[in-house]
């Protein structure tokens, strides 16, 4: 029931640009960033993955919120460390099984 609500949450989340699920347990998520040209890329990165997560606690709640905060989370910046979506992807994935 948990994976059914956080599905749609990602689906639904204005932060969201793509989302899907891979496995039962994995989730990919590609988040938009607000275009501003007074703001570093990474300041960007950071506003909307503290808005994702804010919206995340706000719309299902602290336990929900605490569950996928320790989960694991895999990075890529598409533009940044590829310009090719399916390789963010692996780069994403990479990043989640190193943090192990």
């Amino acid at each position: 029931e948990q994976q059914l609500g956080f599905a749609d949450f990602i689906m639904r989340s204005r932060y969201t640009s793509i989302a899907g699920q891979l496995s039962r347990d994995v989730f990919v998520v590609c988040l938009q960033t607000p275009h501003c040209q007074w703001l570093s890329p990474l300041r960007l990165i950071q506003i909307a993955m503290k808005g994702f997560f804010s919206e995340l606690r706000s719309e299902m709640g602290n336990k929900m919120h605490a569950t996928i905060v320790e989960g694991q989370t895999g990075v890529s910046v598409l533009g940044y460390d590829t310009n090719n979506p399916k390789q963010a992807l692996a780069h994403a994935a990479q990043a989640m099984v190193s943090s192990k």
